[in-house]
């Protein structure tokens, strides 16, 4: 709650537990950009305003350069072992504070240590940490969304490319 530039990372956990809305809903409530990991691609809209795109190797240059930023102070992992491909081969300065939601006990910590561990399915924890939220923060929570606003404004999401020419 205290963070100003937190981020979640979405993992396949979310894909199992057909939270797509959910994730939504509590990123729209909390403020908090969204990054997936490959195998989640899709499980939040690439569209919406607080999508980094997909994150790890061959990843979006968003959800880098948020992730690898000086600025970004804790993670909520959602259904992701935080494995290799998703955090650049392990990348050894990652010491923010971590929650690390999952449905299996063994994946909680299993690659780099967290703060707060939370066992169970993702759709039902986002749903009650929607509730949380609402019942806590009925306007949203408030987080620096000066870093994502000069990324986003920086690093293209989509490159156009010129029509096609015609023979």
């Amino acid at each position: 709650m205290a963070a100003k530039n937190p981020c979640i990372i979405a993992g396949s956990g979310v894909l199992a537990s057909n939270a797509y809305d959910s994730l939504e809903k509590f990123a729209n409530r909390s403020g908090i950009p969204v990054a997936t990991t490959p195998k989640a691609k899709g499980v939040f809209p690439e569209n919406h305003l607080l999508s980094l795109g997909v994150l790890g190797l061959s990843g979006h240059a968003h959800a880098e350069s948020y992730f690898n930023s000086p600025l970004l102070d804790a993670l909520l992992v959602i259904g992701s072992s935080l494995g290799e491909t998703v955090t650049y081969s392990w990348r050894e300065n990652l010491s923010v504070p971590i929650i690390h939601i999952d449905i299996d006990p063994q994946e909680i910590g299993k690659n780099f240590p967290v703060t707060i561990g939370i066992i169970g399915d993702a759709r039902s924890i986002l749903n009650e940490a929607f509730i949380e939220l609402e019942k806590s923060f009925p306007e949203g929570l408030k987080h620096n969304s000066n870093p994502l606003l000069t990324l986003k404004e920086s690093i293209p999401r989509y490159v156009e490319s010129p029509p096609p020419r015609l023979p």
